[in-house]
């Protein structure tokens, strides 16, 4: 009888703490200042957009760790696929962290596509 209670409280508190922060993020600002609450709305659509393109990248897998990619202007090999961003080691050993949701604004590149080779 207190198992199905104890499910419900420990996924609604998850939830809870997921999706708390995500939404105090989008709650308009009442400060006097404009620029305050552009900057704060800004940060949330970028936030917003990465995890969806962290999301896309999960489901339709593009690249995976170890391929040579080109993301926009960057070149390098996958060493780190997170949520909200991805991880290239250039040719000359400089990590370049790219936000997912540029998959959605520049073009993407796959040198070899999964392959070892």
């Amino acid at each position: 009888m207190f198992i199905p209670l104890t499910k419900v409280l420990i996924y609604g508190t998850a939830v809870y703490l997921v999706l708390g922060p995500l939404f105090r993020l989008w709650r308009p600002n009442c400060s006097p200042s404009p620029v305050s609450s552009a900057r704060r709305s800004a940060s949330g659509s970028d936030l917003f957009g990465g995890v969806v393109g962290g999301l896309v990248l999960v489901v339709e897998k593009p690249y995976q760790i170890g391929d040579k990619v080109t993301v926009g202007e960057h070149y390098g090999e996958v060493t780190g696929i997170g949520l909200r961003s991805t991880t290239l080691v250039t040719p000359d050993d400089t990590a370049v962290v790219v936000p997912n949701d540029a998959m959605f604004t520049s073009n993407v590149a796959n040198a070899n596509d999964g392959r070892p080779r």
